[in-house]
């Protein structure tokens, strides 16, 4: 994993999570 990965998954989580915030 680069951290060109990494920091796609972290964006990806935090999407994940105003998603959530946003029900």
């Amino acid at each position: 994993m680069t951290n060109g990965d990494l920091e796609r998954f972290l964006q990806d989580q935090q999407d994940l999570c105003d998603l959530l915030i946003a029900e």
